[in-house]
């Protein structure tokens, strides 16, 4: 279950949720609106991370 992982796990900054249900692991290369729902929104945590040295 993700949401107990994410529970468990120590340093997880951000839950990023896709607001798809049938949203799958394939998806994330070929899906039709994964630049907005998954690789912008990875890109700005990242750069917020970045930000912080």
């Amino acid at each position: 279950d993700v949401h107990r992982l994410g529970d468990e796990l120590p340093n997880v900054h951000t839950k990023l949720l896709v607001p798809n249900p049938k949203f799958g692991h394939i998806d994330f290369l070929w899906g039709i609106n994964v630049v907005d729902h998954v690789y912008t929104r990875t890109l700005d945590l990242m750069y917020q991370f970045r930000q912080k040295k």
